[in-house]
C-alpha cells in the first residue's frame, strides 16, 4: 500500500501543505509552531546556536509553569547554558503587519523572566510595525536581548 507524502522543498511548500491542512484558527497556529519547532532542531546554522528545544506545552520544558504565559517555544543557548531564547510564532494572513498588541503577552513574560536573553519573532508576515521594531532596539539597548 503506497502512502501518500507530499513532497516539502520550499518555503513556498511549508506555506502551500500548512494551508490545505489547516482546519481551524487553533490549527493553524499549532501547524506554524511545528514547523518553526522542526527549523530549530533541525537547520545546521540554528544547531550552532539552540541546543534542546521545547514546545511551551512540553512536560521537559523547564520554564513551563503550567499556564500559556505567550512564549511559544523556549530554546536553550549553547554558548550560555541555564539561558534561553524565547520564541513566539505568528501565522498571520498575508499582508499583515505584527503589532506591538500582537507581541504584548509574549514581550510580557520574556520580559519578566531574566533567563530570556533573545527573542525570536517566527512569522510569515513580512512587515512588523514601527513600535515593534523600537520596542526590539529597546530590549537590546537596555538588557542586552
Amino acid at each position: 500500500m503506497a502512502v501518500n507524502q507530499t513532497k516539502i522543498i520550499t518555503f513556498e511548500d511549508v506555506l502551500e501543505y500548512m494551508s490545505s491542512h489547516e482546519k481551524s484558527k487553533h490549527d493553524k497556529g499549532d501547524l506554524w509552531e511545528r514547523v518553526c519547532t522542526w527549523y530549530l532542531k533541525n537547520d545546521p546554522g540554528m544547531r550552532q546556536v539552540v541546543g534542546a528545544v521545547w514546545r511551551w506545552d512540553d512536560a521537559e520544558n523547564p520554564l513551563r509553569t503550567g499556564h500559556d504565559t505567550g512564549i511559544d517555544i523556549v530554546a536553550e543557548r549553547i554558548d550560555a547554558p541555564g539561558t534561553y531564547w524565547a520564541i513566539q510564532c505568528k501565522n498571520f494572513e498575508e499582508g499583515h503587519t505584527v503589532s506591538l498588541k500582537d507581541l504584548a503577552t509574549f514581550f510580557a513574560a520574556a520580559e519578566a523572566d531574566e533567563r530570556y536573553t533573545g527573542l525570536i519573532i517566527a512569522t510569515v508576515s513580512e512587515e512588523i510595525s514601527s513600535n515593534v521594531d523600537a520596542h526590539l532596539i529597546a530590549l537590546h539597548h537596555n538588557r542586552g536581548i
